[in-house]
């Protein structure tokens, strides 16, 4: 939390709000925050009880004031000029969401890769990207600034959901943002904790359907929805959970698991699929649902735990 804190006082764009939540933690946070407060007046605290990430920003985000909404997560950090690029680019282009790249740390700091969506999706070089293609982009916050006006006017929030949080106030976000730009530019040092809740394993990953349901809705509700835009989603982040059915423990949530996303995928029409997804992704899932046995047996799920160090 300490770097996190100091990347944020260390920005060179310097007329910042910075609005920091203890969601009841039990270590020494509030201790640092509370000294953080002390030596820099642009700093502003909220304290709650255990109520979940996704509280914790919309608290953050109901109370902010600037023209512009970041978040953060406690254990990540920023290069000193992340905030000022990201500003500069949406004033020069009037951008109501910026996107930029990352880089991944390990629990030790230690540099272990980056991203690069541009090249991966096909991005112009000038940073405009269909919203088909933006959908594909990571959903997490810490490398995207945006609009507080798009954010408030809208009454977009994070749902309380323990899988896809970040996907689901993305795809919302997308729907209003009507001059969203990616940028080549790292903006945001990623850490990868192996016990967090996006690397765990469980039932609770068919939250996702719950998260991507609630996006659809709100999508209806404003008279935009497009079954072709959220069969690829549906389709790429089932995917991504199906992959991890393998690691879950118990035999019987394993297999319940996967019968569940057996259900959600048959939902889906090929037709809708680009052609993308089919050719990476539609035969390997048709091939894991159709040998269920066999992928989520015994020995398939002592390989895949060893194969991930679970």
């Amino acid at each position: 939390m300490e770097q996190g804190i100091q990347s944020i006082l260390k920005q060179t764009y310097k007329q910042l709000e910075i609005i920091l939540i203890d969601d009841g933690s039990t270590d020494k946070s509030r201790e640092i925050i509370e000294a953080a407060k002390q030596k820099d007046s642009r700093i502003s605290s909220i304290f709650q009880t255990q109520q979940g990430a996704p509280t914790a920003r919309n608290a953050g985000c109901k109370i902010s004031v600037g023209e512009y909404l970041y978040f953060m997560d406690s254990d990540d950090y920023l290069p000193e000029t992340a905030i000022e690029k990201m500003v500069s680019e949406s004033l020069q282009y009037g951008s109501d969401l910026v996107i930029g790249q990352y880089q991944f740390i390990n629990e030790a700091g230690e540099w272990i890769g980056e991203s690069n969506f541009i090249e991966e999706l096909g991005i112009s070089l000038e940073g405009k990207a269909t919203k088909q293609q933006l959908s594909l982009c990571p959903p997490f916050p810490g490398n995207k600034l945006y609009r507080a006006s798009m954010i408030k006017e809208n009454r977009i929030q994070f749902a309380d959901v323990r899988v896809a949080q970040d996907l689901n106030f993305y795809l919302k976000v997308l729907l209003f943002a009507t001059t969203p730009i990616v940028i080549e530019d790292s903006v945001y040092y990623y850490r990868v904790r192996s016990g967090s809740i996006s690397h765990s394993y469980g039932s609770k990953m068919l939250d996702v359907i719950t998260s991507l349901e609630d996006a659809e809705m709100f999508y209806q509700q404003n008279g935009q929805y497009d079954r072709t835009f959220f069969s690829n989603i549906k389709f790429l982040h089932y995917y991504y959970q199906l992959i991890k059915v393998p690691q879950i423990q118990n035999y019987l949530e394993r297999t319940e698991t996967f019968l569940s996303f057996k259900k959600e995928f048959a939902k889906i029409q090929k037709a809708d699929l680009t052609k993308e997804l089919i050719d990476t992704f539609y035969y390997k899932s048709k091939l894991k649902l159709r040998f269920r046995r066999l992928y989520t047996g015994y020995l398939n799920s002592k390989r895949q735990k060893r194969k991930m160090g679970v």
